[in-house]
Parts: C-alpha cells; structure tokens; sequence
C-alpha cells in the first residue's frame, strides 16, 4: 500500500504551474485501477513510482516512511514494486521485440535460457508471440506500446505506472491496450495511470477510481 500525506512538489518557477503540487493525500492499495488527470499527473506519478523526490509531506510503502531513504534504497524499491510504462520511450528500436524483454529480466539474475522464455510468456501475454523476431522499429505504434506495457510487468511488479497509455492511439487501438490493462488488473495488478487532460480518458473502465488535480491540488 501507497500512503501520500500532505505531500508538495515545488514548481519551476514561484507560481504553480503544470508540475506544482500541492498537499496531496492520496491511498493506492495493491489491485486498484487509479487513473489520475489533469496538470502534474505525471509529476504525481513520478512521486508515486518513486522517480521524483517530494519537497514536503510524506510517502509511506506497507506503512514506512520512504521520503528520506538514500537514492540506492529508492532504486532497489522501485525494482521490487514498480513497472514504468513512458510511451515507447524505454524500447529499443533496433532490438527484437524478445530481446527488449531480455534486457530488464536479465536484472532478475535469470539464466539466459530463463531469460528467453520469460520474454516469450510476456509476448503471448499481451498477443505478440509472432512478432517476437521483428525489431522493434518495425512494430506498429499499438504494439509497441503493448511491447512497452510488457517490459513494464517482465519483472512481476506490484504496481503498473502507466503515462497516458492511448492518447496517441485510434480508438480502435486505445480498446486493445484498454483491454490488456483491464486483464491484468484482474490478475491482481495495481494499474496508476496518469492523463493530462482532466476530463476521464476514453474506455476508462467503471469500477476504475479517478484522481483529478487542478492547479496542482486534489480536487477529486
């Protein structure tokens, strides 16, 4: 479980801006579907995943406090409990779709035999296994993103961090990696995924909780 208390993040400049927040109280428990909109979603996010440090309040992992901890604590956390999907930021483009999913097992100390078919239960997972040859570059924009959201959860972690995951995407692609989300959430996986504008994003399913910010505070 995620605790944020009264948490704060200092915006670039003296006024709040998109990347300003303000305390913000905020529970995430293993199994939620949270979708979190509206400016410094993202910023959210990072505090959330433990990739932005907060300037005030506190976080809290399973009840212990998590703001003070040295950046090498920080990072063996989000190993263990975190899965990042940024976009296609973290794909490879010239690698194959498997070895993209080779490269963050191999931090499981997985032997390489372990390590391939690891990567080939991620592909079927999300309904790649016949493009895991094919370099990255030369996936569509739908299953990249689906390669990404399987690099996300290679490592089994509890909680998915998703920056906005179809605002690119036709709706008929946006339903796809809607419906892959939804899957795993069911299978117990805590899905946070952010959405800058504040409106609820499209396909968003019903039981999902929503966290709207505005002007850098929780309104919602």
């Amino acid at each position: 479980m995620i605790s944020l208390i009264g948490v704060e993040k200092r915006a670039s400049s003296t006024k709040v801006s998109a990347f300003g927040l303000r305390e913000i109280r905020l529970l995430v428990k293993r199994g939620d579907y949270l979708v979190v909109s509206g400016e410094g979603s993202s910023s959210l996010l990072g505090l959330i995943g433990l990739l932005e440090r907060a300037d005030g309040g506190d976080v809290l992992i399973d009840g212990k406090s998590v703001i003070g901890l040295p950046e090498g604590e920080r990072a063996a956390l989000r190993e263990e409990l975190f899965g990042f999907v940024f976009g296609s930021a973290l794909i490879l483009p010239n690698c194959t779709a498997r070895k993209n999913l080779e490269i963050p097992i191999r931090f499981a100390r997985l032997p390489p035999r372990a390590r391939r078919g690891r990567a080939m239960e991620l592909l079927c997972k999300v309904g790649l296994a016949d493009r895991s040859a094919t370099p990255a570059a030369s996936l569509s924009v739908v299953e990249r993103r689906m390669l990404a959201i399987a690099r996300g959860i290679a490592n089994d972690p509890g909680y998915l961090l998703v920056d906005d995951p179809v605002g690119d995407l036709s709706p008929g692609d946006a339903d796809l990696v809607r419906s892959l989300l939804m899957r795993l959430n069911a299978e117990g996986l805590a899905i946070i995924e952010s959405s800058f504008a504040v409106e609820p994003p499209a396909g968003i399913p019903a039981f999902a909780r929503r966290a709207v910010l505005s002007n850098g505070i929780l309104i919602s």
